[in-house]
């Protein structure tokens, strides 16, 4: 019933479901976990159109805003116990007993939503598939930065975690583990993608850009979502003197006194003024 309700929603807040849309804060990330909830609900209050809540599953009590509402995911420590990868909590997000909503939207924290969501979110919320991931930039499988996820089969892939399975793992952590776990279970016919574009890496938009800077501009102008991975984070790139000694290094390695990515564009898209939903 909600999915359908969900799917058939138009911009009348009035008659609208709300949209959960959940993220993941586990420790303090370098003093940056609180800073980027907040920036995460800024872009979201700012891009949305349908009415949403953020539900933020953290290991600790935090000081949010009271439009964001936290849930006590200290348990999910179990997922990654043993010296075992961290990200591997997100194991618990496809756990109905965890996280009890129908249908939700994931994001992760490390990411600039660019434009307004609406096309992406109509997407995801039609789609048949239980879930829907993002074609990893690098290596065959899903990446699980943003997600559409539904109740249902896919609750045997924490099982199998629980259960003890253990699975070859090129990249240790989640994604590794939720290709492997849904191949061996028969699951991967339930996973699709989200169209390709829709969600891009930072750092493969900069590396296409070095060659080809006009493609790296329209790959960021055609992004709903701008992923960053690994190192650098947006509080470092788009610090005025990172920007400057970014746009020096890339002058005297490529030979382009115009970085390929729009980073005051991205800046802005990152550090919206949080409005009244």
């Amino acid at each position: 019933m909600m999915k359908a309700q969900l799917a058939r929603a138009s911009g009348d807040r009035g008659t609208t479901p709300v949209l959960p849309i959940v993220c993941l804060a586990s420790g303090e990330m370098n003093g940056l976990a609180d800073l980027y909830i907040r920036r995460l609900h800024a872009m979201l209050q700012a891009q949305m159109v349908r009415p949403f809540k953020l539900h933020c599953y953290t290991d600790r009590q935090r000081d949010l805003p009271g439009t964001i509402e936290q849930h006590d995911c200290a348990a999910w420590d179990v997922f990654a116990r043993h010296g075992e990868h961290p990200t591997l909590r997100k194991l618990a997000l496809f756990d109905p007993e965890r996280v009890a909503f129908d249908e939700f939207l994931y994001l992760d924290l490390t990411l600039v939503i660019r434009k307004p969501l609406e096309p992406l979110v109509e997407f995801a919320l039609q789609h048949p598939a239980a879930l829907l991931t993002v074609r990893d930039w690098h290596h065959p499988g899903s990446n699980s930065s943003v997600m559409r996820i539904r109740k249902g089969p896919l609750h045997a892939i924490p099982a199998a975690y629980l259960e003890g399975r253990r699975y070859r793992q090129l990249i240790p952590g989640d994604q590794d583990y939720l290709n492997e776990a849904a191949r061996d279970l028969g699951l991967t016919s339930l996973i699709e993608h989200f169209p390709d574009g829709m969600v891009i890496s930072y750092k493969q938009t900069n590396r296409i850009g070095r060659k080809y800077p006009a493609q790296a501009r329209k790959m960021i102008h055609d992004a709903f979502i701008v992923k960053f991975h690994g190192r650098p984070r947006m509080n470092t790139v788009f610090t005025p003197m990172q920007r400057l000694l970014r746009s020096r290094l890339e002058a005297w390695l490529y030979g382009q006194w115009k970085s390929p990515i729009p980073l005051d564009e991205l800046r802005a898209a990152w550090l919206v003024e949080s409005v009244r939903h």
